[in-house]
């Protein structure tokens, strides 16, 4: 069974720091007050929410005004928040807080450099080629992700070979962490579960950081039958229903059974196709043949399962065949 590779795009940021370690984390035991962004990693031309906790000042009963390279975007009072817009990727933002307090002034800045990370997740699972869709995250398989990073210095991006990555399921760091690593192939949440799956990057010299978390919810397999044409080959934009199923004549047809969202760990799925209930034989294809004369009705199921895991799904159609006047009977080959 070919395989699609979906993607999926989440998108996280980065922030550099004047201060050593990051500036967020402002650890300086002198330092008279502490600056606060809300997202902790803003996305570029996202906002940003700053706050301030007082250490040395009290600052319930200060004022402060905060510029951004040199602008005024807002004044406010106490734990009052200020409001504003982080620019392009790699564009440095100077952020000055002036804290009035007791008629002293106080004065912190940080120096913030928006960039972006996308994390793309790859479920290793079954689809048709050129399926168009999201296949579903198997319950007994695993998950590629990757991490696109865009660091940048000087307007000039920095080659992810040379960043370092940490990759977490939880708490857990896995290892496939390390310097050029930004892909990982990790175990699939167990059914009814959920995977809180994140990864850290980071630049030669510590200076960004870019992290995006994500939770990753494992999918149930289905089955789908097709009728496959000689000359058209098989239509996946019409599945056949159990409802209404397929009307065949005086010739021979053939259906696929495609299973959808499978592992693709271990060994292949087994079909195991069904007449009115008796087995008939495995494999993707059925063809079904007519014989006699007149028309008449049956049911073909196919059954979809792997032997290295507790994946098991069917699906079954009615099919309608013939002219209904007389005795008539359905072979599968």
């Amino acid at each position: 069974m070919k395989r699609f590779v979906a993607t999926v795009f989440v998108i996280g940021a980065v922030f550099l720091f004047s201060a050593p370690h990051g500036a967020l984390a402002q650890t300086s035991s002198l330092a008279p007050f502490y600056i606060h962004l809300n997202p902790n990693y803003p996305q570029p031309y996202s906002s940003v929410v700053l706050t301030l906790s007082g250490n040395a000042i009290s600052i319930n009963n200060s004022t402060f005004s905060v510029l951004v390279n040199g602008k005024k975007v807002g004044t406010s009072t106490g734990r009052q928040p200020v409001s504003f817009e982080t620019g392009a990727s790699g564009k440095s933002m100077y952020v000055v807080v002036r804290t009035n307090f007791n008629g002293k002034v106080y004065t912190r800045t940080v120096t913030l450099h928006p960039a972006s990370v996308a994390l793309v997740v790859e479920p290793l699972s079954t689809a048709p080629m050129w399926y168009p869709g999201t296949p579903t995250i198997p319950s007994f398989g695993k998950v590629r992700l990757v991490a696109i990073p865009n660091m940048q210095i000087n307007g000039k991006p920095l080659s992810p070979s040379t960043l370092s990555y940490v990759w977490k399921i939880g708490n857990e760091t896995l290892q496939a962490s390390g310097v050029g690593k930004d892909s990982a192939v990790i175990n699939a949440p167990l059914p009814y579960r959920e995977n809180s799956v994140s990864v850290t990057v980071q630049d030669p010299k510590n200076t960004q950081t870019a992290q995006r978390a994500l939770t990753l919810v494992s999918g149930t397999p289905v089955v789908h039958i097709y009728e496959n044409n000689p000359l058209t080959g098989t239509d996946y934009g019409h599945a056949l229903s159990s409802n209404f199923g397929a009307t065949i004549g005086s010739s021979e047809s053939t259906f696929v059974a495609v299973p959808y969202g499978f592992s693709l760990t271990g060994a292949t799925p087994i079909v195991t196709w069904f007449l009115n209930g008796a087995k008939v034989q495995t494999g993707p294809m059925l063809t079904v043949r007519p014989k006699g004369a007149g028309g008449g009705s049956a049911t073909i199921s196919a059954l979809v399962e792997k032997d290295s895991a507790y994946e098991s799904e069917k699906a079954q159609i009615p099919l309608q065949f013939g002219s209904h006047t007389g005795g008539f009977g359905l072979f599968g080959l």
